[in-house]
């Protein structure tokens, strides 16, 4: 396993800081972000285009933004708006600011793994500075983070310290960490803050308190995906547990489980912090088929009506008012309701996969949501259903080479999915 470090080199600065903080002039150096042996914040800062592996800044503005944002790195996906402001400001090290070139650097997470991104500067053709950017996205556990970021901090912390600083705000911003993560009432609503989009305190405690109560009946899990779900869009926007069961009653269907899926195991290979959600899905997805004999057949509304323990006429309803989301709610030990977004049948043919691939993942669970969230319960649902109506090997196959959008349309057709499903599969399997 590769270690993610931030290591800083000290190096007097003639940039400007007269302005800066006492803080920030003891902590001027050539910051390094470094993964194994990979340089991820490597430059050029002359008109010769010398390779440098970091550039001069005060690393403690770096320290302050890795704290400020901890919980956000920690637990919030990436935005389903690719230009979501709010959350390339909490991400991307390049919204530190302070007017400073930082390394354009984004760490993501999906709640159980993380990934870092290094792309080279916004301004590619400048002669004189830029950051050249890592190829490839670097996929680590938190843990392998969160220890890079606590003895960076702690260089910071020694350098102030060294040179007469004490009781700064970086110091009491650590000392909040460390009763947040030690805390583990405020440790959950950090994290339900996080899933959200939020900082920590945006929001009055009193208000958070209906959702932490929902975990009882929904399950802590659950809880958070609905915060997913809502991120970026405020508190308001999240739905509550009185929400859910009104859009259970009136648009949900009664549902029973199937007894052959009791029979996958799937859980004893599930590890999440190793394997990719994507890997997880799809691995689900064919151990599924496995198991209900259908090698790679294509699943007509009937099979897979049967699979999940619903009637089939619920594929092909047409709904005017349509719900937020998809989700399965147990009403107590022996009934279950479940309400399927989509107004097209290959819409709902694909939610209603993803449902199945949530009760194989996620054994134990309470409600089953399925939403347009990046995390990793929603990646894996997405990658099992796609798997599993349209089994890569067999679009392979009935493309014949082909990979136009005709043909494509065809294929899709044939399985019962979008054309974009087909699209994603192909990509994502490097096809």
């Amino acid at each position: 396993m590769d270690d993610f470090q931030i290591k800083i080199f000290p190096e007097n600065s003639s940039d400007g800081d007269a302005g800066e903080s006492d803080e920030a002039n003891a902590t001027f150096g050539r910051i390094v972000v470094e993964s194994g042996e990979n340089c991820l914040s490597g430059c050029f800062e002359n008109p010769g285009r010398v390779r440098r592996d970091g550039r001069i800044a005060p690393g403690y503005h770096l320290a302050e933004w890795l704290l400020e944002n901890w919980w956000r790195l920690r637990y919030e996906p990436q935005a389903s708006n690719p230009d979501a402001n709010y959350w390339w400001q909490s991400h991307n090290l390049t919204g530190i600011g302070e007017g400073y070139h930082w390394p354009n650097i984004t760490i993501v997470s999906d709640g159980h793994r993380s990934l870092i991104r290094s792309a080279p500067s916004g301004y590619p053709h400048a002669s004189y500075f830029g950051y050249f950017g890592f190829q490839l996205p670097v996929p680590l556990p938190w843990s392998s983070i969160e220890k890079g970021i606590v003895d960076f901090v702690k260089n910071v912390r020694d350098m102030t310290s060294t040179n007469g600083q004490r009781n700064t705000n970086l110091d009491l911003l650590w000392e909040d960490i460390l009763e947040e993560r030690n805390n583990a009432e405020l440790a959950r609503l950090r994290r339900l803050e996080a899933y959200l989009g939020a900082y920590p305190g945006e929001f009055p405690e009193k208000e958070y308190e209906s959702h932490l109560n929902d975990a009882e009946e929904l399950g802590e899990e659950a809880v958070d995906e609905l915060a997913a779900a809502a991120s970026g869009r405020g508190l308001n926007s999240m739905l509550s547990g009185a929400t859910v069961r009104e859009i259970s009653d009136e648009h949900g269907m009664d549902m029973s489980i199937p007894d052959g899926l009791g029979s996958i195991q799937f859980q004893d290979h599930f590890d999440s912090t190793t394997n990719s959600a994507a890997r997880s899905g799809v691995h689900a997805a064919r151990l599924t088929r496995k198991a209900s004999g259908l090698g790679d057949g294509i699943i007509d509304d009937g099979r897979l009506a049967d699979i999940a323990g619903v009637p089939e006429t619920c594929i092909k309803d047409i709904l005017f008012n349509v719900p937020p989301i998809s989700f399965i709610l147990p009403r107590d030990d022996h009934h279950m309701r479940m309400v399927l977004l989509g107004s097209r049948p290959e819409h709902r043919r694909f939610n209603l996969a993803r449902l199945v691939g949530d009760g194989i993942l996620w054994e134990n669970s309470s409600m089953r949501p399925s939403t347009g969230a990046k995390t990793y319960r929603q990646k894996a649902q997405r990658a099992f259903a796609a798997e599993f109506l349209a089994p890569i090997g067999a679009v392979v196959e009935q493309l014949e080479g082909d990979y136009s959008d005709e043909k494509m349309e065809i294929v899709a057709e044939r399985f019962g999915v979008s054309q974009m499903v087909i699209d994603r599969s192909l990509k994502n399997n490097g096809i």
